[in-house]
């Protein structure tokens, strides 16, 4: 994180920047040319999809719960790719 903007950097909140050092690109992490050296390990490359295999699961898990007390959510999940695929159009 930085309190510095730029063109690789996303706002977080009250002036905090993150920065994009690693892209997830046919199911490995691409790293920037600016990428410190220690991001670009093997050990840390395989340290974050198994981070990333976890987290998937665990939405999985999550919509399974939700969408089988009938809440909704596929439909919700539905209405927010919309809007996302009608931003990217604009």
């Amino acid at each position: 994180a930085s309190t510095k903007n730029g063109p690789s950097r996303i706002y977080l909140n009250q002036g905090i920047y993150a920065e994009i050092t690693l892209r997830f690109i046919r199911k490995s992490f691409v790293p920037c040319e600016y990428t410190y050296p220690n991001y670009k390990t093997s050990e840390y490359m395989n340290f974050l999809i198994s981070v990333r295999q976890k987290y998937k699961l665990q939405l999985k898990e999550f919509k399974n719960i939700v969408s089988s007390n009938n809440s909704g959510f596929d439909k919700l999940l539905h209405n927010f790719k919309q809007k996302k695929r009608r931003n990217v159009l604009k």
